[in-house]
């Protein structure tokens, strides 16, 4: 007899056949197995007299029927819920019938009978025959009690000797496990809850419905059992990922998923089970492979919180089991028991951090707070007041800028270059001190990986930093029971910031240093928080090193955060931020509005300019008129401070349409000017400002006034629309009116601080989506969400794909016109704004770049491509070399693997070279005694949980020359992505694909994320050509395109972008005055956009003098600025003139004499003011720091090694 089940239906099977020494029993899990494994079972072995089926076989239904033909003389009996699966029989009706009655009991008496009446009616067994046992089909159940089934809480509690102080936690069990006794991990896991402290019930039933059987689904149970209407009576559910919360009563819907989990309003857990794992492959993976969406995604889209993974398969047998990861059951049950013990605990004992950011290797003292799009010292004040107003005991400031100021006046945050450990201990700063002794035994907790690991970096415990008479310093201030503390700096100790200290240059895989770990071991273990707030996108933590999902206790953000609450306040724009502290930080995100932002005021200069383009007269060929206007447009140009010069052989018209392309992109940016205030809820001014830049965005065509026109009445009279307005479509006003109302009213309804408020009570936070909502992605609003990122599979989506060929066209084009040929590779940057604002543009580039079309299934997933054949092509198959950022990697692996199946089948197309480059280089290297794997390999990035290294060793200024940064960025991004390759080091290949690159490739989606907005910018595409020009000795051309306006995509030059941007913004004195409102954070932000610039010259080579002499002339030698930044944050600027005199020192600006000589005698007298700032006399100065990295301290990968490594790829010798 041949079974063919589920593993708990042939556990209780092989319980049975033991009494039946004659039968030779067969079973196969087809739960685990292919059909294949049933056909080869055919084949070779003795055909079986009977065939049973029991689980449902859908969509393979043909493939068994001809599987079965190879067995013509079996009986088969085949049953399940689903009524197509019965056609497999060939037995009598009675008998099929009759044995689903036993299998739908389940249960092992009943599978000891059911053998009986088979055996009975098809063997001629003589077996008497017994009927079913009747045993319950849904109910509440304790596990440590086997067979008692509860039918209402009430009983249930009466049985378990339920205490009503304690926090109560429910999760499902499967009818099947239960009835075969097969608990597995369910078991330990209900043993590790009431551990932690809970009452704990469990939920058994069928995952859904069945009315034939009378039996209740897990949600049905759920709603019926453990809510009243909806309310729970439980403090928390665990679901499985697959787990559907709409209730149902046959066809009739009862309450929806979005109504339950709302009224229920308590945190839904959602740990993951890894089906295609053992915990020995789970302990050495760097990711946990073959999630699908289903298993992550859409649980963050329900709202779903922690996927921590807690079961394994014992080993890949077909009868294996579920077992439980121990330690992450427990880490499961202890962030369960704290998360809903803020239930409980009165508000006016618990403890709560508020947990502020700082810039890396960017002034400390400058960057306090540093948040994207959040004013994060005033929300914090805010935030301190609600908790204040809900009994918290807590000290509130009277604003940011006081609390700020406590800060700075205690110097409670990490030494750095003006604050020594011993300025915090004078001043007040300290939170705690920490022996040695005490933090020793916390460290020798962990496990012994990690403190090899540990020791290795950083040595013996406590290391160096923030150490004052050998106890470790814990910077803070105390508000009452509210922490404030500034998170400790990641990657290096001390206050010299030159490279020297800073370990995470050389070693990618750096570990926090002992400070870092002690600070949270305090938060943990000392203070005993409640809850850590995180102020804004992002900090580092949840960045550390460790897994990239499916968290481990080796992994240091597990470490770190250990069982606290954390809720973090992230800006709607940034989801892929945000999915990463979901998954690698534990957080609960609460979305805030961003910054708000405006229309470019066009200056008098820009509009003279404007006059004189318009001006111009293309039919006139006269040789004086020519002169004559060339003339004019100079001197107009020269007013502003575009950088556009007209070469020596361009064709005037041509150059006279750059300008006008290059004004337009200026004209058209908008600019952030304030962060938003956390609990802020947008005021009418700004809801209608808002729907002015969404609305000229999309209705380009209509005239500016029109607009506001037209949203004055949308809000204020829309009945009277039509005769205002009675020369536009009717359909077209409607819809108008509509959209604007939509947006206002979910704008008006935003609830940040009543989200904060019920999430620190212990409550479910609904989910939202992020996006940008100037690419039409309003449902961001209302905000105080919690945020979840785009389902990867319906990436990218058939508008962005058409914008995605379309700028491939434009990309070729322009590379075409300058260099009168196609580039044979491009090296592509692939931001993580690509796909969570634009929604995947740059897989159609790609796609269109290597000639194919995506495959779109009937719900608008796409997960297979066609090949273009050869003979439709517009152009060659362009090679790429595609440095995806490190968010894209954690977050988006799917997309990933979709475009390296891609490229893999067409580079081994059987195609001329001058038809498909990717073939030619991958037969290159092929016939160079590479493998199949790595010659088709082009998407290259950081290791699984490392850092590029590059951005530190600029802003520490740790390198002398620019083959420093260059084989440093070699060194850190030789791993290669795709299926199959998580992270597999081929620093060979990637040197080679490097070195055929025609073009660097980047571009923007929306004006608040641009190429000034992080370090990674100017890390990822001026680093590959850093790196190329290393490698080959030629510069490459570098292009940005623009899809700001998806209907009309552009691509200019990298030098024309951050002339655009310097001119829009950086120079721009609407930008500068709406820095100068903000005070302290419009500061930081001045010094951060000259950081951006700095990097970017430091790698590309690309921003012109003149920019920095106007950077100068307008932040130095205006007085008004000047001072601003100096009375405001004097850290700053001082940051900012010293980068500037570093880029002189180094010879990448030269500057008028005048200029450079108002800058340096500034600097000393910045230099001046410091010496007040600290008690310290070995503080470091302001002296520009140049210092290789040496082997002293490089104690990651040996740099050279990787450089060998690639001169052996390239066939010979490397650039020194």
């Amino acid at each position: 007899m041949l079974t063919l089940a589920t593993n708990n239906q042939i556990l209780m099977m092989e319980s049975s056949v033991s009494r039946f020494d004659d039968v030779d029993f067969h079973f196969i899990n087809l739960a685990r197995s292919q059909l294949s494994v049933v056909e080869l079972f055919l084949r070779n072995n003795d055909k079986p007299d009977i065939i049973l089926i029991m689980l449902p076989l859908i969509g393979e239904m043909a493939e068994m029927s001809r599987i079965l033909s190879l067995s013509p003389d079996s009986k088969v009996i085949s049953v399940g819920k689903d009524p197509r699966i019965w056609v497999l029989n060939n037995v009598d009706k009675d008998v099929s019938l009759k044995t689903y009655e036993y299998i739908s009991n389940s249960g092992q008496e009943n599978y000891d009978r059911v053998l009986e009446f088979i055996l009975n009616r098809l063997c001629s067994k003589d077996i008497p025959v017994r009927e079913p046992v009747i045993v319950p089909m849904h109910g509440l159940v304790n596990l440590n009690k086997p067979g008692i089934v509860f039918n209402n809480l009430e009983s249930y509690k009466e049985d378990y000797c339920w205490d009503d102080s304690k926090p109560s936690v429910a999760f499902p069990i499967t009818r099947e496990a239960w009835v075969s006794d097969n608990y597995g991990m369910r078991g330990y896991l209900f043993k590790a809850l009431e551990n932690a402290g809970m009452n704990v019930v469990s939920v058994m039933s069928k995952p859904k419905d069945d009315p034939n059987l009378n039996a209740w689904g897990q949600t049905t149970c759920l709603y019926r059992l453990l809510t009243d209407e909806g309310v729970s009576k439980v403090d928390c559910f665990i679901a499985n990922s697959y787990m559907q919360f709409d209730v149902m009563d046959g066809p009739m819907s009862i309450m929806s998923e979005k109504e339950l989990v709302q009224k229920m309003r308590i945190p839904i857990f959602c740990p993951m089970e890894l089906r295609n794992m053992t915990e020995d492959e789970w302990k050495e993976c760097s990711s946990i492979g073959g999630l699908t969406p289903t298993r992550i995604t859409i649980p963050e889209i329900k709202g779903f919180i922690e996927p921590i993974p807690i079961a394994v398969v014992g080993d890949y047998s077909p009868q294996a089991d579920y077992m439980p990861i121990k330690d992450r059951c427990d880490r499961l049950a202890g962030r369960i028991h704290r998360r809903i013990m803020l239930r409980y605990k009165p508000n006016s004992e618990k403890k709560a951090v508020i947990m502020l950011n700082i810039g890396p290797c960017s002034t400390v003292e400058a960057t306090l707070g540093l948040a994207h799009g959040l004013a994060a010292m005033e929300s914090a004040a805010r935030m301190l007041r609600s908790l204040k107003d809900e009994g918290y005991d807590v000290i509130v400031p009277s604003s940011g800028d006081e609390l700020r100021q406590m800060i700075i006046d205690r110097r409670a945050y990490p030494e750095f270059r003006w604050t020594s450990v011993g300025d915090t201990v004078s001043k007040g700063g300290v939170l705690y001190r920490m022996s040695k002794d005490e933090y020793r035994g916390f460290f020798e907790s962990l496990d012994d990986s990690v403190q090899e690991d540990m020791i290795r970096v950083w040595g013996e415990p406590p290391g160096e930093g923030m150490l004052y008479e050998d106890d470790i310093i814990i910077a803070g201030i105390q508000l009452g029971n509210a922490t404030i503390m500034v998170q400790p700096k990641r990657g290096c100790v001390g206050r010299e910031c030159s490279g020297k200290y800073c370990k995470i240059l050389t070693d990618p895989n750096c570990p926090p240093n002992h400070h870092y770990l002690a600070s949270y071991f305090y938060l943990n273990r000392i203070l005993d928080a409640d809850i850590v707030f995180g102020m804004g996108s992002h900090g580092s933590m949840e960045h550390l090193p460790g897994k990239i999902n499916g968290l481990g206790p080796t992994c240091y953000p597990d470490i770190c955060i250990g069982d606290m609450v954390s809720l973090y306040l992230f800006d709607a724009c940034d989801g892929v931020h945000a999915t990463i502290a979901k998954r690698r930080g534990y957080a609960t995100i609460l979305s805030h509005c961003p910054s708000r932002v405006e229309s470019m005021e066009p200056i008098p200069e820009l509009m003279e300019l404007s006059n004189v383009v318009g001006s111009f007269d293309p039919e006139n060929k006269d040789a004086a008129y020519i002169r004559e206007y060339t003339k004019q447009l100079t001197a107009a140009i020269q007013k502003t401070d575009l950088v556009l010069d007209k070469g020596e052989y361009e064709p005037l018209s041509k150059y006279v349409g750059r300008v006008r392309r290059q004004l337009e992109s200026v004209v058209s940016t908008f600019i952030e000017t304030d962060a938003h205030v956390y609990g802020d809820v947008p005021s009418d001014e700004e809801i209608r400002d808002t729907l002015y830049l969404l609305m000229v965005n999309e209705h380009r065509e209509m005239e500016g006034d029109t607009i506001r026109k037209l949203i004055d009445s949308s809000l204020d009279d829309p009945d009277g629309i039509g005769e205002q307005f009675p020369d536009l479509d009717r359909g077209f006003l409607d819809g108008f009116v509509s959209a604007c109302r939509q947006l206002s009213d979910s704008m008006k309804a935003c609830h940040e601080m009543e989200s904060l408020v019920s999430a620190s009570a212990g409550e479910y936070t609904m989910p939202g989506p992020a996006g940008n909502i100037f690419r039409g992605k309003t449902s961001i609003y209302p905000t105080g969400r919690n945020l979840h990122s785009a389902n990867p599979e319906l990436l990218p989506t058939k508008t962005s794909y058409a914008i995605g060929c379309d700028l491939a066209d434009r990309l070729l084009e322009s590379y075409v016109e300058e260099h009168g040929e196609y580039p044979k590779e491009l090296a592509l940057s692939w931001m993580s704004n690509d796909l969570v604002i634009a929604d995947g543009e740059m897989i159609g580039q790609v796609m269109s770049l290597i000639g194919t079309e995506p495959i779109w299934s009937v719900d608008g997933k796409i997960n297979d491509f066609r090949i273009i054949p050869a003979g439709e092509l517009k152009h060659p198959r362009i090679d790429v070399l595609i440095r995806p950022a490190g968010t894209i990697v954690s977050v988006f692996k799917d997309r990933i693997d979709l475009v390296d199946r891609m490229i893999s089948e067409v580079a081994m197309l059987d195609e001329p070279d001058d038809v498909n480059y990717i073939h030619s280089h991958t037969a290159e290297s092929i016939s160079a005694g590479v493998s199949q794997i790595e010659a088709t390999s082009r998407i290259f990035g950081i290791g699984p949980g490392q850092s590029s290294g590059l951005y530190y060793a600029i802003m520490a200024s740790a390198w002398e020359k620019d083959s420093d940064l260059a084989e440093l960025f070699l060194n850190n991004n030789g791993y290669a992505y795709g299926v199959g390759k998580n992270g597999m080091e081929m620093h060979g290949q990637f040197g080679y694909q490097l070195s055929k690159v025609s073009a660097t490739f980047n571009k923007i989606v929306s004006d608040d994320k641009d190429l000034l907005l992080s370090g990674g910018f100017f890390t990822s595409q001026g680093g590959m050509a850093m790196a190329s020009e290393y490698l080959t000795g030629k510069k490459v051309k570098s292009y940005y395109g623009d899809t700001r306006n998806s209907s009309n995509t552009s691509v200019r030059t990298l030098s024309d972008e951050i002339s655009r941007l310097s001119t829009a913004k950086i120079l721009n004195p609407q930008w500068i005055e709406s820095n100068i409102e903000q005070g302290y954070d419009g500061g930081t932000a001045m010094m951060r956009a000259v950081q951006r610039l700095y990097g970017w010259q430091i790698t590309s080579k690309d921003v012109d003098d003149r920019i920095f002499d106007g950077i100068t002339r307008k932040y130095v030698m205006d007085e008004r600025v000047r001072d601003f930044l100096k009375e405001n944050t004097q850290f700053a600027m001082e940051d900012l003139e010293r980068r500037l005199l570093e880029l002189e020192g180094r010879g990448l600006w030269k500057p008028d004499p005048e200029i450079l000589e108002a800058l340096k005698q500034d600097y000393l007298d910045i230099e001046g003011m410091m010496e007040d700032v600290t008690d310290d006399p070995d503080c470091q100065r302001g002296e520009v720091i140049v210092t290789k990295m040496t082997e002293e301290y490089s104690i990651g990968r040996d740099v050279s090694r990787t450089i060998e490594i690639i001169r052996k790829r390239m066939g010979g010798e490397t650039r020194p």
